[in-house]
Parts: C-alpha cells; structure tokens; sequence
C-alpha cells in the first residue's frame, strides 16, 4: 500500500506538503500544477486516503445558488425539497451548507471563492454556469436545461414520465388527451425557455396520431394559470377526456376550473399532474400525479461534490432520476 513517502518521493516534494494538499489545507502556499501532480501520483499509486477528521470536515463548505427567491422556493415544494435533501446530507457528513437566492443576492468570484462546492439549482445562463465554474471548482447542475458533459449534473428523466402518462391514459381507454403546461424564464433577461414536458408531449402524442392543437395550452405554472387554461380548453367544441397537466399547480387551477363547469373527475375528464407536491392526496379529488425523487436529488448532490472534494475526480458525471406515477382518485377509472 502506498505511503504518503511514496508519493513525496515520486513528487519530489516534502511529506509535509503531500499531507497538506491531499488534506486540502487552504493556507498551503504552493502552485496548482503541484497540487494536481500529487493527486495524479496518488492516484496512480492507488493511494488510500483516510477520512477526514471531524474536524477538517466541519471546515467544508457546500452552497446551492438557486435562480429564484426565497418566496419562490417557499412557493414550490419541488425546490424546497431538494434543499432538504441538500441540508440533510450535508448535515449527515458535518458539512456547512447554504443558499443563495440569486434574485436576493448578487453573486461575484469573491463569494463563491468562499465555498468548497456549489450547487446550481434550475435556471441559469450557459455563460453564468461558466463563470461560476471559474470561481469554484466543484459544481454540480442540478434541474437545469442544460445536459452538459463538462460539469457532473443531476437531470429529471422527462421522457419517462410523459411517455408514462400518455400510455396510462391510452391503457385505461383514453385517447382525447390534453396537455396543459408552462413556460419558465431565464431570470436575468426574461427570455422565455421551452419545457420539456411541453415538448415531449407534442412529440410522443403526434407519433401516436392524436395530436389536437386547440387542446395544447401553454402558460405560467401557477394555478391561476391553470386554471384559465382549462376553461379555454372548455370552450372548445369538442372535449378531451384526460389532461395531463406540467405541474401539480397548474393541476390545482384545472380542477378548480372543471368543478365549475360541472365536469366529472375522473368520469368525464381524468386529470394527471406532474412533480406530486405533499398537498397531492389532499385535493378534492385526489390528484394523481408523477413522483420526482427530490430530496434524492439533493442528498446525491452532495454526494457528487464530496467526491470532486475529497478525490479530485476530473470525469464528469451525469445522473439521470427516474419517475414513476402515483395513481389517485382523479385519474383512477371503475373497472
């Protein structure tokens, strides 16, 4: 087994310095083609490193820079939950974690170069996403637009899940199918960002011969949204008998909207939402909905920068979390 020796002498630096580095001591004044030299060797002499003491872990620090609000946040279950995830690993490991809400608080080299790793959490700029990059090595996107192979990333498999939703519908007899979605917007210029659910959905439904344009709506995803989307759809001459909806909030605006007009769930309209928020089974009727692993997704974040941290891994990583339906009242048919 290698020795710190070892890789001292293959370095030809001091043990000292070998310990420093591979230890992560900030205060060491020594360059950065030393640093990644030590780490090539130890790597290549199959080092095994010990945990950090206590002590040096509890010096690490872990951030999410969130493209939002904290009133967004505290809006939408699906982020906070990821930021659950994220503090309770980071916790688990005696890691300082926090967050920035980007909206709140601008962001320069000088406060990121404060963190060990950083989480980018939804929207950001590709230009952004680099210059956040430069100030701290160790990132991971996390529900961005963006499937890079530069940076490790944490992705929602969309494709499952519409694909999932089309064909439970068509399964349980239901072949006029509606989508009500939303569009989001980079923060910093406003400019409208395609969803991919939106996209998915005209997609796989055209493949399957069933596309209706005047049964495709695209707002906010808000309730309020939802619920003018669903009355436009309402007005149409002909009706769908199933909606799947982008998100559990546009969802909520849908219903509110059938019970108005008098229309069954599921009977005359079945209705499926998107991200399965913990008011889901709540609603009247219960609202069946797509199960986003979110706090997985924060917790593995973590787990995906301790590993940049700790091993100077170098080869980017991409993990993509399924979805799986959660069938209540609302879509959930009498045999």
């Amino acid at each position: 087994m290698a020795t710190l020796k070892d890789i001292a002498k293959a370095a030809k630096v001091s043990i000292s310095t070998v310990s420093r580095v591979l230890n992560f001591d900030h205060s060491l004044s020594v360059g950065e083609d030393t640093k990644q030299r030590i780490f090539k060797i130890a790597e290549e002499l199959e080092y095994t490193k010990k945990n950090l003491s206590p002590d040096v872990m509890r010096k690490v620090k872990f951030c999410i820079l969130f493209s939002g609000t904290h009133n967004k946040e505290l809006q939408e279950p699906f982020f906070l939950s990821i930021h659950m995830g994220f503090e309770q690993a980071c916790k688990a490991a005696g890691i300082e974690s926090s967050i920035i809400y980007t909206q709140e608080t601008a962001i320069d080299a000088a406060l990121l170069k404060e963190y060990d790793g950083l989480v980018v959490l939804n929207r950001f700029h590709l230009e952004e996403i680099a210059r956040i990059h430069e100030a701290c090595s160790h990132i991971v996107l996390v529900n961005t637009l963006h499937n890079l192979d530069t940076y490790d990333s944490i992705l929602i498999d969309f494709r499952q899940g519409v694909t999932d939703v089309i064909n439970y519908f068509l399964e349980s007899g239901l072949d006029r199918i509606a989508f009500i979605g939303g569009i989001e917007y980079y923060p910093e210029d406003h400019k409208g960002i395609t969803d991919h659910r939106s996209r998915l959905f005209r997609e796989i439904i055209t493949a399957k011969g069933l596309l209706k344009e005047e049964w495709i709506r695209v707002g906010e995803f808000s309730p309020e949204a939802g619920y003018q989307m669903m009355k436009e759809i309402l007005s149409e001459d002909e009706l769908p008998n199933a909606i799947f909806a982008a998100n559990d909030a546009i969802a909520l605006g849908a219903i509110k909207a059938l019970h108005e007009s008098g229309i069954k769930i599921p009977q005359d309209i079945a209705l499926v939402g998107f991200d399965n928020i913990p008011t889901a089974e709540y609603t009247y009727p219960s609202l069946s909905s797509i199960r986003v692993p979110t706090r997985f997704m924060g917790q593995y974040a973590v787990k995906l920068l301790t590993e940049q941290y700790l091993n100077q891994r170098s080869t980017p990583i991409t993990v993509v979390v399924p979805t799986q339906i959660i069938e209540r009242d609302s879509s959930k048919l009498s045999s």
